[in-house]
C-alpha cells in the first residue's frame, strides 16, 4: 500500500511539473511582439523596417515606405521606396518592373518592408511581411 502511495505522489508531482511548464513555455510565446527601427544601409544597397515602429516611434527621423504613380485609365507605371532611419541616413529606389509594382501593390497599411536596389539606384527586390508581431500605426 506505500508503494501505491509513492507512485502515485510521484504521477501527481510529474504532472504538476509538466502543466506548470507548458503554462509557462505557453506564456514566454504569446502574445510575441517587435518594434523594428528603420534600418538604412546604402553601403549594402538594402533598407528595411516597419511601418508601424516607424510612426509610433519618438524621433521625427524615421520613416518607411513605398509609393506608386500610375496615369488616368492604366495602372500603376512605376514604384518609388524609399526609408530614413533615427539618424537621418536616407535611402531610396525607383522601378517600373511590374512584379515589384505587384509586390507594393500587396502591402497593406502597416507592414514590414525590406528593399534593395542596384548602382543606378533602380529597385532589385520588394518584400513586404505582413505579421502580427509588427505593431499597427498609431494617431
Amino acid at each position: 500500500m506505500n508503494v501505491s502511495r509513492g507512485r502515485l505522489k510521484i504521477v501527481l508531482l510529474a504532472s504538476t511539473l509538466l502543466v506548470a511548464a507548458l503554462v509557462v513555455c505557453g506564456i514566454s510565446f504569446a502574445g510575441y511582439k517587435s518594434d523594428s527601427n528603420v534600418q538604412c544601409y546604402p553601403a549594402y544597397s538594402y533598407a528595411a523596417g516597419a511601418m508601424g515602429t516607424a510612426r509610433n516611434s519618438q524621433d521625427s527621423s524615421q520613416y518607411i515606405g513605398c509609393s506608386l504613380q500610375g496615369y488616368a485609365g492604366s495602372s500603376p507605371t512605376s514604384l518609388y521606396c524609399f526609408a530614413q532611419n533615427s539618424a537621418g541616413t536616407y535611402c531610396g529606389c525607383g522601378s517600373s518592373d511590374p512584379h515589384l509594382i505587384a509586390v507594393a501593390q500587396s502591402m497593406t497599411s502597416d507592414p514590414y518592408l525590406y528593399f534593395g536596389w542596384d548602382a543606378n539606384s533602380t529597385c532589385s527586390w520588394l518584400r513586404v511581411e505582413e505579421d502580427s508581431y509588427y505593431p499597427s500605426k498609431q494617431p
